[in-house]
């Protein structure tokens, strides 16, 4: 890499925290002028629409700026292909880890129980209608991982790892990722995810293998959104308020068979 193509980490930071404040700003007034009249369906469809807009901005406005600051975009971005086999081994890897962390999500809230307050803020508007399917099936699944990998695995990890250690780059760059989500609770199991993400990423210098990581969890957590779907899985997905042991044995065997794989790659 040549460091003059690259942007300086702090001006990296200074990009995402610009970019984040400025979409929580817009949702916040958007949310806040919806809600005058409208029944809660009709605020949360538009809601959904004004989060695949703030993902969109979340990977165009960057690219666009490091367009005109003559960066290299394609180092940058990590924008290289990698082959199918790899694709189908990260794919495999966010399967496993999605059962792992929402695990650990759920003994977080067992040992720390959250308020109601922070259950509301947590729960998520059901999918109801296929137009709803469409806006959050583009917006998670598709411009999400597009964008927050490209902009988190690509533009801020790029520019930590130019400037020192890898493994401090990933792991900042994991603890960034988990704190625009604003929620506590969330936090480690994000980090953790995220750490898998930017190593992935570092290993194969490519955004693709993350972002088919990050799709294949957004689908999963959407399609419990589903109330039939949610209810139909449950009867083996858990047992008790926990994973089923044996889901959480195939998942720590696929996260083994995985990253094995992708190393021999």
């Amino acid at each position: 890499m040549k460091e003059k193509n690259l942007p300086e980490p702090v001006e990296a930071l200074v990009m995402i925290l610009l970019l984040f404040s400025g979409i929580v700003l817009v949702t916040m007034t958007v949310g806040v002028m919806l809600n005058q009249g409208n029944s809660p369906d009709s605020i949360d469809e538009n809601l959904r629409i004004v989060f695949l807009l703030g993902e969109l901005m979340f990977i165009v406005i960057p690219v666009y700026y490091s367009y005109k600051k003559n960066y290299d975009i394609n180092t940058l971005f990590r924008f290289r292909p990698v082959s199918l086999n790899i694709i189908f081994y990260a794919i495999i890897l966010g399967i496993s880890l999605t059962i792992i962390t929402d695990e650990i999500d759920r003994i977080i809230r067992m040992i720390v129980p959250p308020s109601e307050a922070m259950q509301e803020l947590m729960g998520e508007p059901k999918i109801n209608g296929i137009g709803s399917w469409i806006i959050m099936a583009l917006g998670s699944v598709i411009l999400s991982p597009v964008a927050e990998e490209g902009l988190f695995r690509g533009f801020l990890q790029v520019t930590l790892e130019n400037k020192g250690d890898v493994t401090r780059a990933v792991l900042l760059t994991s603890v960034s990722w988990a704190l625009i989500y604003m929620n506590p609770y969330w936090a480690i199991p994000v980090f953790i995810f995220g750490v898998f993400l930017g190593y992935l990423s570092w290993k194969t210098k490519s955004i693709w293998p993350a972002v088919s990581m990050h799709a294949i969890q957004s689908f999963i957590a959407m399609l419990f959104l589903v109330d039939e779907f949610e209810i139909s899985i449950n009867s083996w997905y858990l047992m008790g308020d926990h994973i089923s042991p044996f889901l959480l044995i195939a998942a720590a065997a696929g996260v083994y068979y995985s990253i094995g794989a992708l190393n021999r790659s």
